[in-house]
């Protein structure tokens, strides 16, 4: 059964009458015979038999069709009173999803492994956490530093000196939480995720860069999990690629996609992005790692729109400017595994 969702405005003005949200407006015909009456039943859900008794088979299957394509029905009701933490983001969810409950029930069940719990993962952590996502694995070498708070919101002062990966479990109580304090180096130091895999696997470390993203990408192909990525510096910062076994290119072929039409200099500094700035700005690290964070609920809430999907999404923050560097899927995958 249908519902109209609560984030449209239904405006009647001269000829015609607007179903409106914050981002746009569909225009129908008010002459329809029975369209004000149908709109009022969607309000309060109603089958389709209510629909083509008031519109004609025809009629009311091309206005839902249309209905859906723009995101304004629903296949459940939301409640307008917060009944939990999580209530306020269901009109949220209801711009990406059909059912909002059964998409905040996927978040519930979904596993997220982070590799890096600092600028970037500390964040994520503490956006998922906050969306209802159930479960965690965190890894991270280091300890909570003075020149660590000015962007990692999840630690106090009073956790300097602590492992990052404990201080973070206990910030986030309402998770299950599995932490282990160790470096990546090569992929058998991912191989305690294996009795657990995760839905999504985020790397949120950043040295070395270029080394780290190869070997976590190939244990997420090896065990096929999606992977998605992160990192700042002090102009620009970046989410994404996300990459799904079967759905998107690997690695390796948006690497040679986006590496492709570049000079040689520029292919240098590429395949050697050097060692991380060790200045940073908060804004700058919440701002990336909150639009990855969106992907990613939007991932394991079942969404097809997620930025970032086969594509990285570049944000130059002294401009304020995005680019995105997409590319096609490739035919790499085999089970889970990439070629070449």
């Amino acid at each position: 059964m249908p519902w109209l969702s609560p984030n449209v405005r239904v405006v009647e003005g001269g000829d015609v009458i607007a179903l409106v949200t914050e981002d746009d407006a569909l225009m129908i015909e008010p002459a329809v015979p029975g369209i004000r009456t149908v709109l009022t039943e969607l309000r309060g859900g109603c089958g389709e038999e209510t629909l083509a008794a008031c519109l004609g088979p025809q009629l009311a299957a091309r206005l839902a069709q249309t209905l859906r394509e723009r995101q304004l029905l629903l296949d459940a009701p939301l409640s307008a009173e917060p009944v939990d933490a999580t209530e306020r983001q269901a009109g949220w969810l209801a711009l990406h999803v059909a059912d909002p409950a059964e998409a905040q029930r996927r978040l519930a069940r979904a596993h997220v492994a982070i590799v890096g719990v600092g600028g970037i993962g500390s964040v994520l952590l503490q956006h998922l956490a906050a969306a209802g996502v159930g479960r965690f694995s965190l890894l991270d070498p280091d300890v909570v530093a003075p020149g660590d708070l000015n962007r990692q919101y999840l630690f106090r002062r009073g956790d300097v000196g602590r492992p990052k990966v404990d201080a973070a479990a206990e910030a986030v109580p309402d998770a299950t939480v599995r932490r282990w304090r160790r470096a990546v180096g090569d992929r058998r130091d991912l191989d305690v995720l294996r009795a657990q895999p995760p839905d999504l696997l985020a790397l949120a470390a950043d040295s070395p860069l270029r080394a780290l993203e190869t070997i976590v990408a190939g244990f997420a192909a090896d065990a096929g999990v999606s992977l998605t990525m992160a990192a700042t510096g002090l102009e620009r910062g970046y989410w994404g690629p996300t990459l799904i076994p079967g759905e998107t290119a690997c690695l390796s072929c948006w690497r040679a996609d986006a590496d492709a039409g570049l000079d040689p200099l520029q292919s240098a500094i590429a395949s050697d992005p050097g060692i991380p700035t060790p200045f940073s700005f908060g804004p700058v690290n919440s701002l990336v790692a909150s639009l990855l964070a969106r992907d990613a609920v939007l991932l394991l809430a079942g969404a097809s729109d997620v930025h970032s999907r086969g594509a990285r999404v570049v944000v130059k923050t002294r401009r304020l400017h995005f680019v995105v560097r997409g590319c096609a899927p490739c035919s790499c995958w085999n089970g889970g595994r990439p070629g070449g």
